[in-house]
Parts: C-alpha cells; structure tokens; sequence
C-alpha cells in the first residue's frame, strides 16, 4: 500500500513511524526543508533537545520513507488523482485562533492576551522573553 502523508510534523511522523515497519510505501510532504513541523522550527529548546528532536525525526526519515521536503500541497484534488491507497493530512496548527466573540475577551488589557501559536514563535526568534505581565 502507498499512503502520503501531508506536513511532516509529530502527527505524520508518528503515521510514518508506525506504518513503514508493516512493509507501507509512505510518501511524506512538507512545505519546510526539514521533518519535525513546528516542534522544529518554532519552540526553542536547548542545544542538547535540538540534537534528540533531529535524531529521532532521522530515525523515522531513515525508515524509508520517500520525503518531498520543500513542497507545498496547494490541492487536495491533485492529492487524489496520484496513485495513492491513502492520504493521511497531518498539518497541525500552524495558525492560533482568537475567540473575539468570548464573553469577556475584550474587557481586559489586550496585550495580555496571546494566541499560543504566535506567542511560541515570537519566543523561539527572541522577539520576547517574558508575558507582558512578568
């Protein structure tokens, strides 16, 4: 069986890890140049978490699995028209999302508020270093 798997983050990589052992033909695709998503290019971590966070997104990548890095899936259809048995979408969340009608949202300083998405990211490239509050 051929399976693609769309994002190359924890979700897919887990996919990969557990089907290619049973003999699956894993295709895995990813608009970044590297496996991993955003636990790779967005949560800063230590040198040493670095090092164990690439060795074992190499362990799954070493598997066999055909990887399409650099390559962004823009069609679905496109997706199924290839010759696929299956199509496993694991693009996590590359986007937060605000809750603007949440009965209290806008009755606080807005500067405390921060989606989790763009807060990890605005720590992992030192944009900040601490809440607005700390």
């Amino acid at each position: 069986m051929k399976v693609a798997l769309i994002g190359g983050g924890p979700a897919s990589l887990t996919v990969a890890r557990d089907l290619a052992p049973l003999g699956y033909e894993i295709h895995l695709y990813d608009d970044q140049k590297a496996g991993g998503g955003m636990m790779r290019s967005q949560i800063r971590r230590s040198a040493s978490r670095n090092r164990s966070s690439t060795r074992e997104v190499g362990y799954v990548l070493n598997l066999g699995i055909h990887t399409h890095f650099n390559t962004y899936v823009s069609s679905m259809k496109d997706m199924l028209e290839k010759d696929y048995d299956a199509i496993f979408v694991g693009t996590g969340a590359p986007k937060g999302g605000d809750l603007p009608k949440l009965p209290g949202r806008w009755d606080c300083k807005t500067n405390n508020i921060h989606l989790g998405i763009e807060w990890l990211a605005s720590v992992a490239f030192g944009h900040t270093t601490r809440s607005a509050n700390a």
